[in-house]
């Protein structure tokens, strides 16, 4: 795969799950990219990621019991995981 390619529906399914967040099944996802950037919206999850994989930002939705939305950014992907949360 080229550094700067899209990297997929299917492949930010696996990122996130590798991850520990809940992953729904990608039929209920909605996919979509431009310039450079890659979203999939789940009821539970919103996720961003950049052309390449290189980052990921996930955000929790927010339901009855959470004040706000729960934001973290995940980068420097090196195959397996990413090496930095914040």
């Amino acid at each position: 795969m080229a550094k700067y390619e899209y990297i997929g529906k299917r492949e930010i399914l696996r990122r996130v799950s590798t991850l520990d967040y809940p992953v729904a099944s990608g039929k209920l996802c909605s996919y979509a990219k431009f310039e450079g950037v890659e979203w999939l919206e789940s009821p539970e999850l919103k996720v961003t990621v950049q052309r390449g994989g290189d980052w990921l930002q996930i955000t929790r939705k927010r339901n009855a019991e959470d004040a706000e939305h729960q934001t973290h950014t995940h980068a420097h992907y090196n195959g397996k995981t990413y090496a930095e949360r914040y």
